[in-house]
């Protein structure tokens, strides 16, 4: 009797250490259950596990964003957060693609809260063990709809800054045509006029016009060109020319300025330059005036 009443005291001192030791483990794994849901509500993303395309745990940011009370969202399918079952089906495939072949599945897409309403989400998506398949898979999904909202007000503001540079030039191309022209028929004028009987103080006059004209038309011409660079339009002709000519054109232009200066105007060209060009005159006349003015700065 006394053997039978020693072994049930062990067998009962047994049992209430084991019973202690599993009332402290239960206490250590809800300790650790709840630290890992305060881990996961101070998350600013929504977290979301997912088996099967169902529901099985989510965080408080996630039922925060597509508008449903703590926990409402378990044991649904995923199907709750899109407009249509094509949608749903249409990223079920993808997903299902990339996660089980151990890769991350990114994407933005729009979906749907509980009211039916719409935003944007930046969402992605990876197994949870690819050797356990019946863990599922954990996603993360953000709110973006903001972003997307400055990224679109940027965009038109893009834009509008191309749609009024746009305008600017077709304005200075349309502006420079309609002055050049009757600045080509002053040029013209004061030309044939310089081949009739002049006083000396008339041909000076008609002189200083012609110069005057000439390089208001190369203004223009500036103008036009920096138009026709903003509009990637601009074209570098490839024709025969003279560079006496072009060198007679550039001298007229400056030697007024020269000539009130007290500045002798020298043009010497090197031996080995040939006369006869292929190229763009005008282009070649703009730089050397461009050079020319700089000189005169300098001087």
């Amino acid at each position: 009797a006394r053997d039978i009443t020693a072994r049930r005291q062990v067998d009962l001192d047994q049992s209430n250490l084991l019973e202690a030791e599993v009332a402290r483990r239960t206490a250590d794994l809800a300790t650790a259950i709840e630290e890992e849901a305060a881990i996961l509500d101070s998350a600013s993303v929504g977290i979301v596990v997912m088996k099967d395309r169902r529901i099985v745990r989510t965080n408080r940011r996630m039922d925060e964003m597509f508008g449903y009370p703590a926990g409402a969202q378990v044991g649904q399918a995923t199907r709750i957060w899109y407009a249509s079952d094509a949608d749903w089906a249409a990223v079920g495939e993808e997903v299902a693609s990339l996660v089980w072949a151990g890769r991350t599945h990114r994407r933005e897409l729009e979906v749907q809260r509980r009211d039916g309403s719409r935003f944007w989400v930046r969402m992605s998506g990876r197994a949870i063990d690819l050797a356990q398949p019946e863990k599922g898979m954990v996603g993360i999904i953000e709110d973006i709809t903001a972003e997307r909202a400055a990224a679109e007000e940027m965009q038109r503001a893009r834009q509008l800054a191309e749609e009024a540079a746009r305008v600017k030039s077709d304005f200075l191309a349309n502006m420079s045509h309609e002055i050049r022209t009757p600045m080509n028929a002053i040029v013209g004028m004061a030309y044939l006029t310089l081949r009739t009987g002049l006083t000396e103080r008339q041909r000076g006059y008609v002189e200083k016009i012609q110069v005057a004209s000439q390089h208001l038309l190369g203004i223009i011409n500036d103008i036009l060109d920096f138009s026709k660079i903003e509009a990637g339009k601009l074209v570098v002709e490839h024709v025969p020319f003279t560079l006496d000519r072009v060198l007679d054109n550039v001298t007229g232009l400056i030697a007024g300025k020269t000539a009130e200066k007290e500045l002798e105007l020298i043009v010497d060209v090197a031996d080995e330059v040939p006369n006869a060009l292929v190229g763009d005159p005008l282009r070649v006349g703009q730089i050397l005036i461009n050079f020319a003015k700089i000189g005169r700065a300098h001087v």
